[in-house]
């Protein structure tokens, strides 16, 4: 694992003391429990390859649908777009596989919510150039961009804190990843975890997130080369029923040298 980006750590909690509500970067499933709509918008900076459009990345539309009480239902759709310089492919962009799961009412007493989901095997015929763009820029969900591939995701997300000051924020979840149509092989089990610190001070939250994902089902491999792991930076702000933010995500593992970082822009609407 490569800790050279642990140092921005101590500049980015010092910020912690400027005046400073839910904000995700990678636990994918959490957020604030309103019901609503969300973009995400995932730009990654790769070396040793072709300049791409501005627009290149993963563009992810997401909407929490609500189920009565705290309960809500929760459906995303993941949008790859690759755009190189000097080459005219005929398919520049491709839908990944989209997702539906339920998202359990909030406990008041532990903060804690269980989710359960799919993720269904809608991608096909996606072009070698926008499936890898689409690894590229949000590896750590690879299953979105497999062709082939469904899921079943269950977890346990957390948070202790108050509206306004300092909170943590937790994730676990297993998911049982199983080989469709003429995909071949075994079903696998993938770890997702993560951990988020934070500051909520007015509208305005920042806060600093580990996540990571660990092929639980590999055989004679240790720990370290069968997972990989981000370190994310990053602000929200809430204007009133709408809440923009930014956070920049930078690789923890030396077998991704060509990632540098990963823009991750959001927006979320409250309705």
């Amino acid at each position: 694992m490569n800790f050279r980006c642990l140092v921005f750590l101590p500049v980015f909690l010092a910020l912690f003391s400027v005046p400073v509500r839910a904000m995700d970067f990678q636990l994918e499933e959490m957020n604030d429990g309103h019901t609503g709509l969300a973009y995400r918008f995932l730009h990654p900076a790769l070396e040793n390859t072709p300049d791409y459009s501005a627009l290149s990345g993963v563009h992810l539309f997401r909407a929490l649908i609500p189920l009565g009480g705290d309960a809500r239902c929760v459906v995303s759709a993941p949008f790859m777009v690759a755009d190189f310089d000097g080459y005219d492919f005929e398919d520049k962009s491709a839908f990944g596989n989209i997702y539906v799961g339920l998202l359990g009412p909030r406990r008041e007493d532990s903060g804690v919510r269980f989710h359960l989901g799919v993720r269904l095997p809608t991608a096909q015929n996606i072009p070698n150039g926008v499936a890898n763009m689409g690894f590229n820029s949000d590896y750590l969900h690879m299953t979105r961009y497999l062709e082939d591939i469904a899921t079943i995701r269950f977890g346990v997300l957390g948070e202790k804190g108050k509206t306004e000051g300092p909170y943590v924020r937790w994730g676990i979840t297993p998911e049982l990843m199983k080989p469709t149509g003429n995909r071949r092989g075994d079903m696998e089990i993938l770890l997702n975890y993560g951990l988020g610190l934070g500051v909520r001070r007015g509208e305005l939250e920042m806060g600093v997130e580990v996540v990571g994902i660990y092929l639980a089902s590999a055989d004679n491999v240790d720990f370290g080369h069968a997972s990989h792991h981000q370190l994310s930076l990053g602000l929200q702000y809430t204007l009133g029923d709408v809440a923009p933010g930014v956070s920049f995500t930078f690789p923890l593992d030396e077998d991704l040298p060509y990632i540098q970082h990963t823009l991750n822009a959001h927006l979320k609407i409250r309705m």
